[in-house]
Formats: C-alpha cells, structure tokens, sequence
C-alpha cells in the first residue's frame, strides 16, 4: 500500500513536469480516491495555478484544506498564503493567514516567519514580534535579522540599544548583501554616529549600495549629505 500511494505522487507529477494536465489529474484523482493528502494538495495547486483547469480559489483553498487538516504542512503555508494575497472571491486575513502559517510551523515545514513578526509588530505587540523574529534569526533569516536590529534602534519592545541595532543590521547583511533595508539602515547608523562612530564616508557606501538596489530612501539620503 505504501508503494501504491507512492506511485500516485511520483506519476501524477511526472505528468506536470511534462505539461500533460488531464493525465495528471486523473492520477491525483486516484489519489484522493485513496484519501491520500498530498493529492488533495496537489490538486489545490492545479486549481491555484490553472494547471489543466480553470483557476479557481476557491476550489483550491477547500483542497488545501482537507490536506492541511490531514496534517500537512505545505498545505497550511499556502492557505496562509491566500489569506495573506486575497483575492475577488477570498478577502485578505492576516490574522488566518498567520494562525495557517504558525500551523505550518509547528509541522515543522518552511514558514514565512517574518511576516508572522510584522503581524505582531503592526498589531503594536511587539514583544510577540520579537519573539518570531528570534525564532527566525535562529534559522538565518536575514529579513528577520534587519527587523530584530529595528527594534533595537527604536526600543520597540525592548531597551533601545544602538550597538544591538549596528550588530544585527550588520548580521542580515551577512547573510544577505543584497538587503537593501538593512544596508540604508546601516548607513544611517554611521551618519548619526548610534552605535559606532560617525563616519559620513561609510554611511555613503551603505547608502550607495542600498540605493543600487533601488532604495529610494538611500537615494534621498544620498542627497541630503551631498
């Protein structure tokens, strides 16, 4: 039975791969017929994406919903996901679309973690904010580490700590040098002196790097210092 129920994962997606939707669907069909989740899941992506069907989010949220109710954690995600992008027919919810990815999370699957910190952060509560994006910082996540050098800067839910802030400004560009948010904030540490000591000529690279990247707050910055 195992092998069976591998086989109606392994095939139908062999049939995606080669852009035969009908034969797909049939074996994701077959699939559901064995009550197997990822079929469920994968069906909800033809109907999501309009792969072999006509797109339609509703049909997709109710077979992402029978998978996640099963257990599966990429299932949760994209419902998370709906709810977050909306649609004519689903209302954007941040607040299902974080209860679908902290579900995600706890099943143990990729989870947008940051945007379950700017939920919180945006509701005001941000030590909930700080607690995610710590969470996310553990797993390297370079957007969390910009948010967590945030609340450092401003003392949101926390102590202000200027020499915090640089670190984790400095942490998220680590892991990524493209961060053009953390780069800009960066810069604007060293043209205040927070945290380091004030050196217009390095806020100036900073700015200049986040502004490549299309910054349009670093461009202004630019400006203002000359």
């Amino acid at each position: 039975m195992a092998l069976y129920y591998c086989n109606l994962a392994v095939i139908p997606q062999e049939k995606v791969d080669k852009g035969d939707y009908n034969q797909a669907i049939y074996w994701f069909n077959q699939s559901l017929l064995q009550g197997y989740f990822l079929g469920y899941h994968s069906m909800g992506f033809r109907y999501y994406n309009g792969q072999g069907v006509v797109t339609d989010y509703s049909k997709a949220k109710s077979y992402f919903q029978v998978a996640a109710n099963m257990g599966y954690g990429q299932a949760w995600r994209m419902l998370g996901r709906m709810y977050r992008e909306g649609d004519e027919n689903l209302p954007k919810n941040q607040e299902k679309a974080v209860a679908c990815f902290k579900k995600c999370y706890e099943l143990n699957e990729d989870t947008p973690i940051n945007f379950i910190g700017l939920y919180y952060s945006n509701s005001d509560n941000h030590e909930m904010a700080i607690h995610w994006w710590k969470i996310g910082y553990e797993k390297k996540d370079f957007s969390c580490a910009g948010n967590l050098g945030w609340t450092y800067r401003y003392g949101k839910g926390v102590a202000q700590n200027y020499v915090k802030a640089v670190e984790y400004y400095k942490q998220a560009i680590e892991w990524n040098p493209n961060d053009d948010y953390a780069l800009k904030n960066l810069g604007d540490m060293y043209r205040n002196g927070y945290g380091v000591e004030q050196s217009l000529n390095i806020a100036k690279t900073y700015y200049c790097k986040s502004a490549e990247l299309g910054n349009e707050d670093a461009k202004k910055a630019l400006k203002e210092i000359g």
